[in-house]
């Protein structure tokens, strides 16, 4: 569990900055 909560959290992070860099 905690290491599917990880991948989750890393997952989350690369779309944040995906994201960040689409809208800049």
């Amino acid at each position: 569990m905690k290491k599917l909560k990880k991948e989750l959290n890393d997952l989350s992070n690369t779309n944040n900055k995906i994201l960040f860099r689409l809208e800049s």
